[in-house]
């Protein structure tokens, strides 16, 4: 595969055998809209650090999530990088409609996308109203994701901060849907950088966060990339203990 160009056909073939149908807009969208959307997808490739959507320029792809972690980025005019929020397979990444986006799209790790022209995408919703509703379902999901983001950045301190990450990863990486359990194993696939950027922190703080974590005995670090849940009440707590602590301060 070459990695930043679109190569193959999402055919439906491919698509029954999709590892994220069950999860993305088609699950939703109906068996005709599905069809439909597949006949016009294309599977693209990128690797982790490349943009995938630039901020300020028109868009012209937008797509869903196979494999891999796409970083929403907002770039100042000075260049420095603000990492606003990072999706998971099956999830929606580009705009919806051609447009300058104020925000970039970007590899967080290797990943795979199903991948379509925005003109071709904006008359397949207007023509299967079943695929429209079930993308605005998903992406105003995925703005709601964010906006619960922004309010825990708020109430909570940089060790709560760091919990909460993990509690909400740990969710995925349970056997349970929305449920975790002690031995939940959390990979971290963003760089320390970008994590330290989500969770409105320096690089130093996360790494000195995470030992503390460790310390309490709330996690054990496996590897540098993975966390492994070791006392669910004691991480549960930290993270609640520390969002009380944060709330009620003046802005």
């Amino acid at each position: 595969m070459h990695y930043g160009k679109v190569t193959a056909t999402a055919s439906a073939g491919r698509c029954r055998e999709c590892p994220v149908s069950h999860l993305s807009i088609c699950a939703a969208a109906g068996e005709q809209a599905f069809a439909s959307f597949s006949s016009r997808a294309r599977l693209a490739g990128f690797r982790a650090g490349e943009t995938i959507v630039p901020q300020g320029e028109e868009a012209g792809y937008g797509g869903i999530i196979v494999e891999g972690a796409v970083k929403i980025v907002s770039i100042t005019e000075a260049g420095a990088a603000y990492v606003l929020q990072v999706l998971q397979p099956g999830e929606w990444v580009g705009p919806v409609f051609p447009e300058r986006p104020g925000v970039a799209w970007e590899a967080a790790s290797d990943v795979m996308l199903c991948w379509i022209a925005l003109p071709a995408l904006e008359t397949l919703m207007q023509m299967e109203p079943k695929l429209s509703r079930a993308l605005l379902a998903s992406v105003t999901r995925q703005l709601n994701a964010q906006w619960d983001w922004a309010v825990l950045l708020r109430s909570g301190g940089t060790l709560g901060r760091i919990a909460s990450w993990l509690l909400r990863e740990a969710e995925g990486a349970g056997a349970g849907q929305g449920n975790c359990s002690e031995g939940a194993v959390v990979v971290i696939d963003l760089r320390r950088r970008d994590l330290a950027s989500l969770l409105d922190m320096t690089v130093e703080t996360l790494c000195r966060g995470l030992s503390q974590l460790e310390q309490r005995q709330a996690i054990v670090m496996l590897t540098p990339k993975q966390a492994a849940v070791s006392n669910m009440g004691v991480l549960q707590q930290i993270a609640n203990g520390e969002r009380g602590a944060g709330e009620g301060k003046a802005a």
